[in-house]
């Protein structure tokens, strides 16, 4: 028996904001808000200006927030992800981020910026998804 979503003739007009379920609008505007997180960090790997403003001693510190804040974000706007995928995205965009300032800041290769950025990647994840399962946890707990 064929599944009666295959059938259906899919235009535009059936497209609307409305056709969609609250929990996938919810989803929508999370994923809008990684997005933008994402362009504006990746914007800024090619502006010089941006490094040389992030530099010193709060160099480390603004690159772990920064990636923990997308690894939260990223973890919260792909609920049904399966973590270890999300942690292994978390370093492959530390990776692509250091690709992306060797070609707009013009340095070398700073493997230590790719290890921090990976693990404030990571720990954003595990902390969402912590804070995820505890409140699973507490709203089917009947409290």
């Amino acid at each position: 028996m064929e599944s009666q979503f295959w059938n259906e003739k899919v235009t535009l007009s059936t497209m609307t904001s409305s056709s969609y379920s609250p929990w996938h609008r919810r989803l929508l505007v999370r994923h809008v808000i990684v997005l933008l997180l994402l362009a504006v960090v990746f914007a800024a790997a090619f502006i010089p200006l941006a490094g040389q403003l992030a530099g010193g001693k709060w160099h480390k510190l603004i690159h772990i927030g920064v990636f923990a804040a997308i690894g939260m974000l990223g973890q919260w706007a792909l609920p049904r992800t399966p973590m270890h995928f999300n942690l292994g995205f978390a370093v492959l965009l530390a990776i692509a981020h250091e690709t992306c300032e060797i070609v707009g800041h013009h340095h070398y290769l700073e493997i230590h910026d790719v290890i921090i950025d990976s693990v404030g990647g990571m720990l954003g994840v595990c902390m969402m998804s912590l804070l995820q399962s505890g409140y699973r946890r507490f709203s089917h707990s009947g409290s």
